[in-house]
């Protein structure tokens, strides 16, 4: 039969293409107990029960097995693969982005991510911990390290507190703004504690304050101390202008004696006798107080002499030695105070009574607007103003060491009164008349002119006549060591280029010089340096040049300056005034003061 249309029933034990593959078209196709044998061709539809042989060929649609392995070679899902409690084994492992990844590439990536971070850390919840959950840490780090300083170096935008540490490690500074290390600073600066300079300091107009007293020669000394000895230099040249007096005297005796070799040694003998009485009376500078005079006698009582130790004039009263001067060194002292606002009290020493005040250069009145009594300091009776000039000048005191009445003098000294025309006894007129030489002396003496007292010092003489026409028409050497007593002070003048043309005192360019009242200062300018170079003083710094003028009192101009024996003599008045500039005739030649 070539067509058979079978519309119902079954059929049993008919096979369809019994020697080649036939094809069956239907819809359903359903076997009792399955099939057996190949199924080839195409199958559309559902296939329900199980295949036991190989399927060649696409299969679309859904596989489900429910036991047993099934092997598929290059299956597409499409869909979902659900493998639910089964494992998906001997996978490779993958090489495409899309490839799925096995067990051992996961275990392999996950292990060399982590490597071998601690346990604390090994985890993305650990590490976002660590990063505070920060979503956007990347940027917050990347600006928490824009506000750090590389480790290459850069520039601070702030201060840096260091506390107790230390930077280590410092080069030495180049630059004005770089640290300096403590080798720099030590080997560069004084420490306080003192050391050796090994370049001069320029002060300017700016000083430098100490309270020591200076004890070795080189020792930087202080005003209190040059005060002190310029005090006593005062006194001794006090003392040389009594000497000279006395020596004067006794040249003037000599001089009324010149007629008579007696005469003449009469003043020979008052004038080595003043000298010696002198040199008794002022013993000198000693370190502690003397037990005898120069000669080895006993002191008198007035006895004189500088304490090197106290740098202080002694006065002998007879039992011992007391100050002579006052608490101020020299015949005054004097100091400037630029005031604080209601600042009152301003320290200076002084003797009670004997100090002035002047508040902006008016005189203040003691006791109504200031009081003076502690002996070290001025209290003023209101608060002065801020950058008020205060000047305080006080003034030294002294006692007389030894002097006596005029009913003492009468006493002791022969009277114009005295007669001698009612004594017949030349003993009785001697007495009287307090002389004690012999007549045999006196007759010597016929004609001279001496007075009783100069005669006295005749008592006992030995001098030779050739001894005594020494001194006829000559000065002596008792002379000559008083004029040593009082000499002037020299400084030598230079004009050097320091930044322009300066003098120079004594090789220091624009040097500071104290000049004390009284004491005569030669400022020598013999040097050729200063050809051309008159040295003049002024109140006004630069002198006419500045707006000023020049200041003459006591000053006097000797020879050309640049030649031998040129000099500018200046000895200041007490009160001359407290500051003085020296100058140069030609303009831009500055001096100092």
């Amino acid at each position: 039969m070539a067509t058979v249309d079978i519309n119902g029933g079954a059929i049993d034990g008919a096979i369809i293409g019994a020697n080649s593959a036939a094809a069956i078209t239907g819809t359903t196709i359903t076997a009792s107990s399955g099939f057996v044998g190949n199924l080839q061709g195409n199958i559309t539809g559902n296939i329900t029960g199980n295949i036991t042989g190989d399927i060649s060929g696409d299969v679309t649609g859904n596989v489900t097995a429910g036991s047993g392995t099934s092997t598929f070679t290059n299956v597409t899902v499409n869909g979902t693969l659900d493998v639910t409690g089964t494992t998906i084994a001997n996978v490779t492992d993958p090489s495409s982005a899309q490839d799925a990844a096995t067990k051992n590439y996961v275990d392999t990536q996950v292990s060399g991510l982590v490597d071998s971070a601690p346990g604390t850390l090994n985890t993305l919840n650990e590490l976002a911990a660590a990063i505070n959950d920060d979503a956007s840490f990347s940027t917050t780090i990347t600006t928490s390290i824009a506000a750090k300083l590389p480790l290459a170096g850069g520039t601070m935008s702030g201060a840096i507190a260091m506390g107790t540490s230390k930077i280590t490690g410092l080069g030495d500074p180049t630059a004005d703004q770089d640290a300096a290390t403590k080798k720099y600073a030590t080997d560069t600066f004084l420490p306080l504690a003192g050391g050796t300079l090994t370049g001069a300091v320029a002060a300017g107009s700016n000083k430098i304050t100490a309270t020591y007293t200076p004890s070795a020669s080189s020792d930087l000394t202080t005003k209190t101390y040059v005060d002190g000895i310029v005090g006593s230099s005062t006194a001794a040249a006090t003392s040389a202008t009594a000497a000279a007096s006395s020596a004067t005297a006794a040249a003037s005796s000599a001089t009324g004696a010149a007629n008579s070799a007696t005469a003449a040694a009469s003043s020979a003998t008052s004038a080595a006798a003043s000298f010696d009485s002198f040199d008794d009376r002022y013993l000198g500078a000693k370190s502690s107080a003397p037990t005898v005079d120069n000669d080895g006698d006993a002191l008198q009582t007035g006895t004189l002499y500088f304490n090197t130790t106290t740098n202080s004039m002694q006065v002998y009263g007879g039992s011992g030695f007391t100050a002579a001067g006052s608490s101020v060194n020299g015949t005054s002292s004097r100091q400037t105070y630029t005031a604080t606002s209601g600042q009152t009290t301003f320290n200076i020493t002084y003797d009670a009574g004997f100090v002035d005040v002047y508040l902006n250069g008016v005189k203040l009145l003691a006791g109504t607007d200031f009081t003076a009594t502690s002996g070290t300091a001025v209290v003023l009776a209101s608060g002065a103003t801020a950058g008020d000039i205060l000047d305080l000048v006080a003034y030294g005191t002294f006692t007389l060491a030894d002097h006596i009445t005029e009913a003492q003098s009468d006493a002791k000294y022969l009277l114009e009164s005295n007669n001698l025309s009612d004594l017949t006894s030349a003993a009785t007129a001697l007495t009287n008349l307090g002389v004690t030489s012999t007549a045999a002396e006196l007759n010597i003496l016929d004609g001279v002119t001496a007075t009783a007292t100069e005669l006295n010092l005749l008592d006992g003489v030995t001098a030779t006549t050739a001894e005594l026409n020494y001194v006829d028409g000559v000065t002596s050497a008792i002379q000559t060591q008083v004029d040593a007593k009082a000499p002037y002070a020299t400084i030598a003048v230079t004009v050097v280029n320091s930044g322009g043309n300066k003098y120079a005192l004594d090789g220091t360019v624009q040097q500071l010089g104290l000049l004390t009242p009284s004491i005569t200062y030669r400022f020598d300018q013999s040097d050729s340096s200063n050809s051309g170079h008159p040295l003049l003083l002024s109140t006004t710094s630069d002198g006419t040049h500045g707006g000023g003028s020049a200041f003459t009192t006591g000053v006097t101009a000797v020879g050309t300056p640049g030649s031998a024996g040129a000099y500018t003599q200046v000895k200041l008045e007490q009160d001359a005034p407290d500051t003085l500039y020296y100058y140069c005739t030609k303009p831009q030649w500055y001096g100092w003061r």
